[in-house]
């Protein structure tokens, strides 16, 4: 998937720059019909029409395991069967296909939940400083320059009373070490930090959030004496 996304960005990059099919098909010695087949497909179609269709494949090839896990744990998560097939067998999947594709299983073999369909509701907002969320997303941008798109990782912090924003952007996945480093600069750069930290499925949170809380903390003391 990644050599065919970097062949589709080239072809992208070259048409931009006002190469001719017959003289990007000569240079990326590709068959003139693949340059065309690219052509004018768009980012949105090339996910829709390439990559998911790419990602269903890897996904029916695990499917049986995947059932058997639903059917060994009703209570599993979409997020723990991702983290699974990452960890297991090293599967580069968005975790939004992973949901979609269990749902379907689910609702295909009659596989329900232990605990039945979650109801949501508004909830008043917590008091000011009481509570931030944490999370870490990705997002895929255009560079200016190459033409070529490449995914960018962020780790965004939101008080839960005032929404006040902060984040921290990284080209390649945030390691534990990434984490701490970026909880630190958002108490720092905030003056302070609420009483609670509310993080998204991220299971790395329970060894590194002790580190960053008391790193924070002895600079405070340092800074004091």
């Amino acid at each position: 998937m990644t050599k065919r996304w970097q062949m589709y960005s080239k072809i992208q990059a070259m048409k931009s720059e006002g190469f001719s099919q017959r003289q990007v098909a000569r240079t990326l010695e590709i068959h003139r019909t693949t340059v065309k087949k690219y052509w004018d497909m768009t980012p949105d179609e090339y996910h829709d029409t390439i990559l998911e269709p790419a990602k269903k494949s890897s996904l029916e090839q695990h499917k049986e395991l995947i059932l058997s896990w639903l059917s060994t744990y009703p209570e599993i998560t979409a997020a723990q069967i991702h983290d699974w097939l990452k960890e297991k067998y090293s599967l580069q999947l968005a975790e939004n296909s992973v949901r979609r594709y269990v749902r379907i299983l689910r609702i295909e073999y009659d596989i329900k939940p232990v605990a039945g369909i979650r109801e949501y509701e508004a909830i008043q907002d917590p008091p000011m400083g009481l509570q931030m969320q944490v999370d870490i997303g990705s997002i895929s941008v255009e560079n200016i320059r190459t033409r070529r798109y490449q995914k960018l990782y962020c780790i965004g912090f939101v008080l839960s009373h005032s929404r006040y924003k902060y984040g921290v952007w990284f080209p390649s996945p945030p390691e534990a070490q990434d984490m701490v480093n970026a909880i630190r600069s958002c108490f720092e750069w905030m003056g302070g930090k609420p009483r609670e930290l509310v993080f998204d499925q991220d299971r790395l949170i329970a060894s590194i959030l002790p580190i960053a809380l008391n790193k924070y903390e002895e600079k405070i003391k340092l800074g004091s004496t």
